[in-house]
């Protein structure tokens, strides 16, 4: 064998040249590779086990930095007037189509990327990220499945409809129909609602081929896909639960306010002598004593944005998952917990502004001026004394407040406390990552984002209002408006004619 590095003869065994000391690659690895040739088979199943473990630990961590729902799914439709014509924008981009008129009712999908609104003209129309689509130019009522999937709506003469958004086909379900009483599942494949026959009102249940007669002197309230839950109440307002065909009465003489979860195996509703919670084949259960509102993070509960800012930003999140292991607060600032079980617990009282992570497994409240978080069990702890007011990531991991100097503070857990900015004009959280805020300077106002406690960046100098949401951020000045994706510079979207 010779070596190809000086040309003289080796040992076919030898892992280096003897003249040279040049490696002899195939033998070098051919020595490497020995010992694992006679590693033992337990041995081999331990360097298997090591390296999967290696790499699940490297995908936890890739997935621990990956941007939140905000930042991947969730989008903002904002529309601006200008003179008589209304123009939209998803995201930053410029849409196509203009509208002329005054908006009467407005429905936003949940992950925000879907519009439909109806005018004064009784028209009804459709936003999405390829513009502005006309449905129809004679609606009388119309209702909206919460993912955006479809839409019911019944004309003046009492014509039921459903509009397939993706598509964009219509079909006719139905003729006279009562107009106030439209049920729509979350997906838009199912639609009850109430149907004249002679002289009383019928139920009718539509669940994508055909619409089945299904009870008279019932009213819908809400459908799910398929049929799975249906909910309905009387002449007298006792509610019922429907579910594979049989029908159970939940609760006699119940209030017309319903909370329900996004696949409506759940319902909150209220009734003379408090506040109740009911599941599919369970009792219903008192929460409270109350009426109570239902308090869940940022990313689980429907929201929008302040209508501080001249351009009307519609947002919403995810719905809500489940109400069970849920925080509720009632009309006497009482907060409860209500467990997986349904056994419902109070917590603290005489609270404000109580907001949730992520998990649904700790409450962030104000009592007194102090900044306070207490477990699923009722555990509390005073975080910051002297607080104005506070807000939370969509995720739950860092909360800012503001201290009654006007002074930003960022925290993440049980970390302590880190100052952001000295004195704040107004703090906008955005979405999952991003916290906006600005800083007065020289009578004007400077715009800065933070994500976690690093180190804030201005964005924008001289900023009047702005507003915030889904990560993004928007501002106008001089009938000119600007976006920012969340911590890249403002680039400018639209300017109003002049």
């Amino acid at each position: 064998m010779i070596c190809k590095k000086c040309g003289q003869e080796v040992n076919r065994e030898d892992a280096f040249c003897a003249n040279c000391k040049e490696p002899i690659k195939h033998n070098l690895i051919g020595r490497v590779l020995e010992p694992l040739k006679q590693m033992p088979l337990r041995n081999w199943l331990c360097v298997i086990i090591l390296f999967l473990a290696l790499i699940v630990a490297g995908w936890l961590l890739l997935y621990s930095f990956r941007p939140g729902p905000y930042s991947s799914k969730t989008v903002t439709i904002t529309y601006v007037q200008d003179g008589r014509n209304t123009v939209f924008f998803y995201n930053d981009k410029l849409l196509e189509g203009t509208f002329s008129g005054n908006m009467l009712h407005e429905s936003t999908s949940m992950y925000g990327d879907l519009l439909v609104f109806l005018t004064e003209q009784d028209e009804l129309y459709m936003v999405n990220k390829k513009g502005l689509y006309l449905i129809s130019n004679n609606v009388a009522a119309y209702r909206m499945a919460s993912y955006g999937g479809g839409v019911a709506y019944v004309n003046s003469e009492g014509e039921l409809f459903r509009f397939t958004c993706k598509n964009k086909k219509t079909k006719q379900i139905d003729t006279d129909v009562l107009e106030n009483h439209i049920s729509v599942s979350s997906g838009g494949d199912t639609i009850a609602y109430l149907k004249k026959e002679a002289d009383s009102e019928v139920m009718y249940c539509f669940t994508g081929k055909k619409a089945e007669r299904y009870a008279q002197d019932r009213i819908p309230i809400a459908v799910s896909d398929g049929l799975k839950h249906l909910y309905m109440v009387d002449g007298s307002m006792n509610l019922y639960y429907a579910s594979g065909g049989k029908q159970t009465e939940v609760f006699r003489n119940v209030a017309n306010t319903f909370a329900f979860d996004n696949d409506f195996s759940d319902v909150l509703f209220y009734a003379d002598s408090g506040s109740y919670l009911f599941r599919g084949g369970k009792e219903a259960v008192l929460v409270s004593e109350a009426m109570v509102n239902l308090v869940c993070s940022t990313e689980l509960a429907s929201y929008s944005s302040p209508l501080l800012f001249s351009m009307d930003t519609k947002i919403v999140s995810y719905g809500i998952r489940s109400f069970a292991n849920k925080f509720y607060e009632d009309n006497n600032q009482s907060l409860h917990y209500v467990g997986g079980k349904y056994q419902s617990s109070l917590i603290d009282t005489l609270v404000s502004a109580p907001l949730v992570n992520d998990k649904g497994n700790r409450v962030y409240y104000m009592k007194d001026s102090h900044l306070i978080s207490s477990s699923a069990k009722g555990k509390t702890s005073v975080l910051a004394e002297e607080v104005i007011a506070f807000t939370m990531t969509g995720d739950g991991r860092y909360l800012y407040y503001t201290d009654r100097n006007a002074a930003l503070w960022g925290k993440r857990g049980k970390l302590r406390a880190k100052k952001i900015a000295d004195t704040v004009s107004s703090v906008r959280q955005s979405g999952r990552d991003y916290v906006f805020y600005t800083v007065p300077e020289n009578e004007t106002n400077d715009l800065y984002v933070i994500r976690g406690v690093s180190k804030p960046k201005c964005l924008c100098e001289n900023v009047g209002t702005f507003s915030a949401a889904a990560g993004s951020a928007y501002y106008e000045q001089d009938g000119v408006y600007y976006f920012s994706n969340g911590n890249s510079k403002f680039k400018k979207i639209y300017a109003k004619a002049k």
